[in-house]
């Protein structure tokens, strides 16, 4: 349902004031609905390690859960599989059940590993991004380093040449689709960068170069601060070597952060779900403000700056006529004090109201 911005947005509110009794009057911050990049809902609830063993009908039957996880606020995500069946984009989006689906990255494309589809040399590529496509991806997914959870792979080492990153997004920019990279180190980074990726997810050790080759192109940065994953590995009893990639990945990307925020690159929300469960990513917001972001751009980086990226900015991002009616509500003033939206208690998405546990 599109309302005429904020405007109408409240008009609906007002009109559904005897069921929400717990607003005396429209006083409260009502902000747009946040967006949320980088999240799995085919993982389970207590882990990402938790779902090794899973099958791919195993995982789908988890995202209808673990997306109204999200209703805290979370009102649109990036949804970038990398674990389950070849039209598994398709089906995650039927399963959801949402008007607004999250769009979805089908399987990462990658050298090596058995977690996405591994693709070697420049038309493989090519036809990975096609296949990815044809089977209902929105973004396409490449893993262009190892990762944190990796057994084998080192988190840092680049995983596709410079050529096969480069028919990458040349594909997928064909086909009308942005492409994304899992990067956690420098040279993988940049040579995501250098093809015309999109979006860097993670950048952990993103170095100096790195960061001002982001700006000089405008490639979005989607930090994602997992708070819980050191603690989590351990109790999970995650291997040695896992544990000690998660912390220094975890160093490395607050540090990276604050540089890449100094030199002013486009910097986007995103979440890593579920390595921290469903429904707590919230708590980011504070993580980003303490590393020296101010609280409005903090909020900005979920709603416009993420909308933009996703290329939704015409339906999403801010209130505003023709776009979508996706609001929150939350006591207190956000932009004073950031903790406020970790305490939503009115959720309308596309005009409806989803959440009214406010009553006071």
């Amino acid at each position: 349902m599109f309302v005429n911005g904020a405007a109408d947005a409240l008009a609906a509110i007002k009109r559904r004031k005897a069921a929400l009794r717990f607003l005396p009057s429209i006083g409260e911050p009502f902000l747009i609905g946040l967006v949320a990049l980088l999240q799995r809902f085919d993982a389970g609830r207590k882990h990402v390690f938790d779902s090794r063993e899973a099958t791919g009908s195993d995982l789908i039957l988890r995202v209808p859960d673990n997306v109204f996880r999200q209703v805290g606020g979370v009102k649109m995500t990036r949804h970038t599989i990398s674990v389950a069946g070849d039209d598994y984009a398709r089906r995650s989006r039927r399963a959801a059940g949402t008007a607004t689906a999250p769009p979805a990255t089908g399987r990462s494309i990658e050298g090596a590993g058995p977690r996405g589809r591994v693709a070697d040399g420049p038309d493989q590529v090519r036809a990975a991004v096609r296949f990815n496509t044809k089977h209902g991806a929105d973004v396409i997914k490449v893993c262009a380093s190892g990762g944190v959870l990796s057994l084998t792979d080192k988190v840092d080492s680049p995983q596709l040449t410079q050529a096969e990153l480069d028919a990458l997004v040349s594909e997928a920019h064909a086909l009308g689709r942005r492409a994304a990279a899992h990067a956690h180190g420098a040279e993988a980074a940049k040579r995501a960068v250098r093809a015309g990726i999109d979006s860097i997810e993670h950048g952990s050790f993103v170095d100096d170069e790195g960061l001002d080759l982001m700006k000089q192109k405008g490639t979005y940065f989607v930090f994602t601060p997992v708070l819980c994953i050191n603690d989590r590995l351990k109790k999970a009893g995650a291997p040695p070597n896992i544990v000690e990639n998660a912390a220094a990945a975890t160093t490395a990307a607050n540090a990276t952060f604050k540089r890449a925020l100094a030199r002013g690159v486009k910097l986007a929300f995103g979440s890593d779900a579920s390595v921290c469960p469903h429904g707590s990513q919230l708590a980011q917001f504070a993580a980003m403000v303490g590393l020296g972001m101010k609280p409005l751009a903090a909020l900005r980086s979920s709603t416009s700056v993420d909308a933009k990226l996703l290329g939704l900015d015409d339906k999403l991002g801010t209130l505003e006529p023709g776009k979508l009616a996706d609001v929150i509500a939350v006591p207190g003033d956000p932009s004073a004090g950031i903790t406020a939206v970790e305490k939503v208690f009115f959720v309308m998405k596309d005009g409806v109201v989803y959440r009214n546990d406010g009553k006071r």
